[in-house]
């Protein structure tokens, strides 16, 4: 048996968050945005071609929100044979430069699609739609504040097991919290793989996601020796046989090379 350890570290910036809240009667809401990625900052992209890259480049990408993230795990394995796995995902936190409302300002104009019967003018409906989506369209007032929001991590638990070289049978369960393992609040999914041929790889499963539906994912792949890889995915075919499933969504990977490490 060997015993396999890895943790991995990343930067996260935040585009925007919003948050609601109303408990006895009153409501607090949260409201961070970035000036970089707004709807006018992306028309004007043109002048960066035009005049050039000049020091407004960092307002354009200025997040409203920084923060890290850390995932951790373990694996133990027996050979090519036995695989077992536990890890926490997603650790880590954000902070969010932006504004705090309460009741007192909370405020909503129909004047605000210009029109008195809630119309949305045709030839302005994308800018009105923008506008809807901001804060300042339900707030007024309102005070700089500075948020700590702590990322929700995610337990997993998995094994996998090759009864012969061509053949795995896998499957994990993962949950927000260790309660949830005792409960319907888990997700949970199966997974074979097959070598099809030297370099080409089949797998299929089933996943599910709490109560909700189950999705049948299948993937291709095609590996060479020398770690490059390409291939492709199906999110969910059920809808092949299946009415209430009428979407079937698709990846692809045109090229991505792996390093092992010893």
């Amino acid at each position: 048996w060997q015993l396999h350890t890895g943790v991995t570290g990343r930067l996260i910036l935040g585009n925007a968050m919003f948050d609601l809240e109303a408990t006895a009667g009153q409501t607090t809401a949260f409201s961070a945005t970035s000036d970089g990625f707004s709807l006018t900052t992306i028309q004007s992209l043109d002048s960066l071609f035009t005049r050039g890259f000049t020091p407004s480049i960092q307002h354009l990408i200025q997040p409203a929100g920084k923060g890290w993230g850390s995932d951790a795990g373990i694996a133990l394995t027996k050979g090519e044979r036995f695989v077992i796995t536990a890890a926490v995902t997603d650790l880590g936190s954000m902070e969010w430069s932006g504004t705090t409302y309460d009741t007192e300002e909370v405020t909503f104009s129909p004047d605000l699609f210009g029109a008195s019967d809630l119309a949305v003018e045709s030839a302005d409906w994308l800018d009105d739609a923008v506008n809807l989506l901001t804060a300042d369209a339900w707030f007024s007032g309102g005070k700089d504040t500075v948020m700590l929001q702590t990322l929700v991590p995610t337990y997993a638990l998995g094994g996998a097991f090759r009864p012969w070289a061509p053949f795995v049978l896998a499957g994990n369960v993962t949950g927000t919290n260790m309660e949830a393992f005792g409960d319907d609040g888990v997700n949970w999914g199966l997974t074979v793989g097959l070598q099809v041929l030297k370099s080409l790889y089949l797998e299929s499963g089933i996943q599910q996601n709490r109560n909700e539906q189950r999705s049948v994912p299948v993937a291709l792949r095609l590996v060479t020796k020398r770690g490059w890889e390409m291939g492709l995915r199906m999110g969910d075919v059920s809808a092949l046989w299946q009415e209430s499933q009428t979407a079937v969504s698709g990846q692809w990977c045109f090229m991505r090379w792996h390093v092992g490490v010893l």
